[in-house]
């Protein structure tokens, strides 16, 4: 039986912004890692294709920039395609109804009064 020990070390991950890794377009070892710092995404190297030709890391359940499914119900289908593009999608919609909510109080609203349509803007 293989005897165990502890070794301490720390792990460094090859990193650099979305251009950076474009412009250099290295190949990373097989199992290598390399981090977008601008994006926060991580491809894994095969030790075969170069940085562009990677895809990036996803988990089971998908990262933010992985296909979106959905029925265009809430978020409109031509819009948003990724989790990343809903949050935005829906981070502007929050922006929208702040603006009616800060209109109806220099308004004078006192209860609660519907004066913006679905996509935020007032009426």
């Amino acid at each position: 039986m293989p005897e165990l020990r502890r070794i301490s070390a720390r792990l460094t991950v090859r990193k650099g912004t979305r251009t950076q890794w474009q412009l250099t377009n290295s190949t990373l070892l097989d199992g290598e890692p390399g981090w977008e710092t601008d994006t926060r995404m991580l491809k894994i190297g095969d030790g075969v294709l170069p940085w562009n030709q990677l895809p990036y890391y996803e988990t089971a359940g998908g990262g933010v920039n992985s296909p979106f499914i959905h029925d265009g119900d809430v978020f409109p289908a031509e819009v948003v395609t990724t989790p990343k593009e809903a949050m935005e999608f829906s981070q502007k919609q929050i922006n929208r109804w702040q603006q009616c909510a800060v209109q109806d109080f220099k308004d004078g609203y006192s209860e609660l009064a519907a004066t913006c349509t679905s996509d935020g803007t007032l009426v």
